[in-house]
């Protein structure tokens, strides 16, 4: 059986993600791995959080938190990188 079949991503999707013509949205990433039997989690200390999470899931304003795209520039990247790192650190202090 083909990964298209299993996932429902269309082949076509597939093969432009595999060559690096597209990146994959963050729900048809979520298909994919689900697909080859991998679960998809956010993790802060011991706080797993499965992805896709609802907003409900999430702390603070992390839902309406920017998303890196390819278009992101490296010092933005970073930036919200450094963002992550800091949110894992409070939420680890707060369990």
């Amino acid at each position: 059986m083909q990964l298209a079949e299993i996932s429902g991503v269309e082949q076509t999707n597939i093969s432009a993600i595999e060559t690096g013509r597209r990146q994959p949205s963050a729900s048809t990433l979520h298909q994919l791995l689900m697909s080859c039997g991998y679960e998809v989690v956010a993790r802060a200390g011991d706080k797993i959080i499965p992805l896709p999470a609802s907003p409900d899931d999430l702390p603070g304003d992390v839902a309406e938190s920017p998303a890196v795209t390819a278009d992101t520039d490296d010092r933005t990247r970073a930036l919200m990188f450094a963002a992550l790192v800091d949110l894992a650190a409070a939420m680890q202090r707060q369990d």
